[in-house]
């Protein structure tokens, strides 16, 4: 039962797209990974073991975020309502109360007065203002081969025409490095898809106002791919990697990192 990947066997359908699975190797290696279980072992191949294959969580801003008297709902609650909205009406319009309401029903007025901002400064991007009277495919799901590996995810827009890719972040600090490995996995898959790929990706921050272009990188993620299926075929070690990303990582109690040793008393479990 672990919900970051599908473990089915036979024949698997979605979305029109037919592939032949077959039983599982001697070994840990998933039939399909996620995005995000890539995501997550670029980052750190010992927290990606904590959280995509142990289905550990550890939400520090969980008890913030069911404070009744708080005046608006944590950020993760906002983004997905935010992202839902966005594959309603697209990125160029702006949402009104009562349709921010139809997604959220719990929102705030603060929740709906933020949303509202993102909306209306993702509409006067020079990105979405020219994707006007062009096709596109929000909240795209795909299921395809990148380098060998079977892997889902979602894009949250697509416009092949153009192309353009764009990825939306509600979080208020820009973290490029961590979600340019999520976007580079997109656009290797739009070439395994046969789809017109473009040369770069977006990543729209919408509370840090920010448009971050990330370059196509397939040979760094045919690497990353390899050294995942290593990792699940190896003896299982997942070492942590220490980074800039430590110091936001709610699972620091509970790692060794770079040779310094967290106090028991500081630890999680």
């Amino acid at each position: 039962g672990n919900g970051s990947f599908w473990r089915l066997a036979g024949w698997v359908a979605w979305h029109g797209l037919v592939e032949a699975v077959r039983l599982p190797p001697e070994d840990a290696t998933p039939y399909v990974a996620a995005v995000a279980d890539l995501v997550e072992f670029a980052r750190c191949p010992r927290r990606y073991r904590l959280r995509r294959m142990l289905g550990i969580e550890y939400d520090l801003d969980w008890e913030a975020g069911e404070d009744a008297d708080a005046e608006e709902h944590p950020r993760r609650i906002q983004g997905t309502a935010f992202h839902e909205i966005m594959a309603e009406i697209g990125p160029g319009a702006v949402p009104d109360d009562e349709t921010v309401k139809r997604h959220f029903p719990e929102a705030r007025p603060a929740d709906v007065a933020k949303i509202r901002e993102w909306a209306e400064w993702l509409a006067g991007q020079p990105l979405v203002r020219g994707l006007a009277g062009a096709k596109a495919e929000p909240e795209m799901p795909f299921l395809t081969r990148v380098a060998g590996l079977p892997v889902r995810g979602v894009v949250d827009l697509y416009a092949p025409g153009v192309p353009l890719l764009l990825d939306y972040k509600t979080g208020g600090k820009v973290r490029t490095g961590e979600y340019a490995v999520q976007v580079a996995v997109y656009l290797e898959a739009l070439r395994s898809l046969g789809r017109p790929a473009p040369d770069r990706a977006h990543l729209v921050y919408v509370d840090a106002r920010q448009v971050v272009e990330v370059p196509d990188e397939p040979e760094t993620i045919r690497d990353l791919v390899r050294r995942f299926r290593e990792a699940h075929m190896g003896d299982g070690a997942y070492p942590p990697v220490p980074s800039e990303a430590c110091l936001h990582c709610e699972f620091r109690p509970a790692c060794v990192a770079n040779g310094v040793e967290c106090p028991r008393d500081q630890r999680l479990f």
